[in-house]
């Protein structure tokens, strides 16, 4: 217990300190203009770190408000391609750009998923750090983007926006229907992901999308026994599924990086899937639950 409770009280620590460090970058980017600071801050904005940020919030926080944010990320990034596409608007003219871009400008991908992440969670836990991480971490994102010249103050308002109402609406559905919320969450973003897939918007990002949101989908009825399982399991063993659910989740990304879009839903379906049977598998070999002192 005192192990378990000093990596609490560190968790606690960081949790302060990521949003205080990430206000000093920010104040720091905009004093001397640097392209590198810049460049730090926008990748806090990036979708893919935030899959891993919601295994994070899985295996250490809770497992219910994991599965729900993961299913916001899902949701906010396909929602951001479908707009960004269907509404086909330019960015800031590519002389202004002081890193490549690709797409159309609004909304604001990272912003939008950033916003999306860190207000959901704020929401669901009404903790203090997250509330701090929700002002903080978005902020900072919205400014890089603007100030590397790839979106206007409009794109970035457009996806902070859209991206509070998709986390307050997935938190609310989540608030009043518990797990039955992840049905909704899972099947909106696997059928927009879907849409966009079959209207060639960015069939890439769109295809891991939809993969890992239909694998979650299918694991939705099973959703009680892996919240259950998590919540049994001790800080360390909670650690060795994490670690577990990253190095699958990194050897995906990487094996599926040039795949076609039917490869990759295929792959990210498994992934999923893989990720579902982390804890369960850990408790049948005797590593899922937490031994009691005799």
């Amino acid at each position: 217990m005192g192990h378990e409770h000093r990596l609490r009280e560190a968790l606690s620590l960081l949790c302060y300190a990521v949003p205080a460090s990430t206000t000093a970058l920010l104040a720091l980017a905009l004093l001397l203009d640097s392209t590198e600071l810049w460049v730090a801050l926008t990748s806090l904005g990036e979708e893919v770190a935030y899959v891993g940020l919601a295994l994070v919030v899985m295996y250490l926080v809770d497992p219910l408000v994991g599965l729900l944010t993961l299913g916001m990320v899902l949701l906010s990034g396909s929602v951001n391609v479908a707009l960004k596409y269907s509404l086909n608007a330019p960015r800031p003219p590519p002389e202004r750009w002081r890193v490549p871009a690709e797409g159309p400008g609004f909304p604001s991908g990272h912003t939008q998923v950033s916003t999306s992440f860190w207000s959901g969670l704020a929401v669901l836990t009404l903790r203090r750090c997250a509330v701090l991480l929700a002002l903080a971490v978005p902020l900072a994102v919205a400014t890089s983007r603007v100030a590397l010249g790839v979106h206007s103050v409009g794109d970035v308002i457009g996806g902070y926006v859209i991206g509070v109402a998709i986390s307050v609406a997935s938190a609310y559905l989540g608030k009043r229907l518990g797990r039955l919320s992840l049905l909704t969450v899972y099947g909106l973003a696997v059928a927009t992901s879907s849409i966009s897939i079959r209207l060639g918007y960015e069939p890439g990002t769109s295809s891991s999308i939809l993969g890992l949101s239909l694998g979650l989908l299918l694991l939705t009825p099973r959703a009680d026994y892996f919240v259950r399982t998590v919540r049994s399991m001790g800080l360390a063993r909670r650690f060795l599924a994490l670690a577990t659910s990253a190095t699958i989740s990194l050897i995906t990304l990487h094996l599926s990086r040039h795949a076609g879009p039917l490869a990759r839903v295929l792959a990210y379906l498994l992934l999923a899937l893989a990720i579902g049977a982390v804890p369960g598998v850990l408790k049948r070999v005797g590593l899922g639950t937490a031994t009691r002192p005799p």
